[in-house]
């Protein structure tokens, strides 16, 4: 039997790892390992750098801070319960009026959950309010 170079040395044969350089958006570079220890590692990683300030500028990691954020505070209760209202609107008036509510609650709430965001939720937040009162 012929042994690799390495394997002596390491018990066993090498295993080929990969590296995604630049993750895709909203998703995690991941090295793969035999065990499987790094994708854990970075996944257990992943919650709690979620909202770090320390997470590199960029339009990139800001699309992913801001979709993060959206989907936490869409699981507020509070939110929640505005928009069930709503979507159960009927007429004109109470669309718009439900739906100001539901999005200004929910923007709030970002800002509340990452203030590094701020900028762009007041955006955003600007634009659909103008468009849901004309």
């Amino acid at each position: 039997m012929m042994l690799a170079q390495g394997d002596a040395l390491a018990g066993g044969p090498r295993h080929k790892q990969h590296t995604r350089t630049k993750p895709a958006r909203g998703q995690v570079a991941v090295q793969d390992s035999a065990d499987g220890s790094a994708a854990q590692k970075a996944a257990a990683d992943f919650t709690t750098d979620l909202f770090d300030p320390a997470v590199p500028e960029g339009s990139d990691a800001e699309d992913v801070r801001y979709e993060q954020a959206k989907a936490k505070a869409k699981e507020d209760p509070e939110v929640k319960m505005l928009k069930a209202k709503a979507d159960e609107a009927t007429g004109g008036e109470e669309v718009r009026r439900t739906s100001l509510a539901y999005n200004q609650t929910l923007f709030r709430k970002m800002k509340q959950i990452d203030r590094s965001i701020a900028e762009r939720v007041d955006l955003v937040e600007a634009a659909i309010v103008k468009k849901i009162k004309d």
